[in-house]
């Protein structure tokens, strides 16, 4: 396997599967973000009614940046994003009031900087791409204008099942339903099971595996405030 990719194996009986195709589940996942800003919340990353007894959820180490104009609210899509490839190290800079960007070299290395050059605030973050697929966002943050946000993807998986309507994007502030953060810590691949009555669980209880129980707030487990991110903040100003 590629250095870049990073898998999680889900497995499950033949009757667990039955029962969430029949009751109109899928599966929901969301992505860990360090950042440099307190104020962010995590959005669905993956909405999918593609799984069944093995199921292999797969991602790369490939990135975007994103602004939008849209309010930051819990259970609302952030859409209207102007969203572009971006590498480690590199900036994405607002400039538009319609929250379009543009990327350039000579950002902090190993990380993700996005200006705001305009003078009001938008919606933004980071996008991080499943295997095959154009990245989708990780989270949302209000960035004032004339200011900078500094942003480090985290290899952590939030994975869920669930009825509820929510498209890729929706920020979602508290689990709506029974959940396993996954830490990849050091592995490119974990292995966990899903039953429709007792829930999720990987063998031997491992750390690196903590269920999630519907109603817990998940901001806290997923986006990590970086106070070496927030010393790498450039200062902005308004371009002439």
């Amino acid at each position: 396997m590629a250095e870049s990719v990073y898998s999680v194996g889900i497995e499950m009986a033949v009757q667990t599967a039955l029962a969430l195709e029949q009751g109109g589940y899928r599966l929901f996942g969301f992505k860990g973000v360090q950042s440099s800003t307190p104020n962010g919340a995590p959005v669905v990353w993956l909405n999918t009614g593609t799984y069944s007894t093995e199921t292999e959820i797969r991602w790369e180490r490939q990135f975007e940046a994103y602004g939008s104009t849209s309010e930051i609210k819990p259970g609302v899509e952030i859409s209207g994003r102007n969203s572009q490839p971006i590498k480690l190290g590199e900036k994405f800079t607002i400039i538009s009031d319609l929250g379009i960007g543009e990327v350039s070299t000579g950002g902090p290395s190993g990380i993700i900087t996005v200006i705001n050059n305009r003078t009001k605030p938008f919606a933004v973050g980071v996008s991080q791409a499943q295997a095959g697929q154009r990245a989708a966002p990780l989270c949302a943050v209000q960035l004032y204008g004339l200011n900078s946000a500094t942003f480090l993807p985290v290899e952590k998986v939030l994975l869920t099942f669930a009825t509820q309507p929510f498209q890729v994007g929706t920020v979602i502030v508290q689990m709506f339903a029974p959940g396993l953060l996954i830490d990849m810590g050091a592995e490119q691949r974990r292995n966990v099971t899903f039953d429709i009555n007792h829930g999720w669980s990987a063998a031997g209880n491992p750390p690196w595996a903590y269920k999630v129980n519907s109603g817990d707030l998940i901001t806290p487990l997923l986006m990590t405030h970086s106070m070496d991110l927030a010393m790498q903040v450039e200062e902005v100003k308004v371009l002439p």
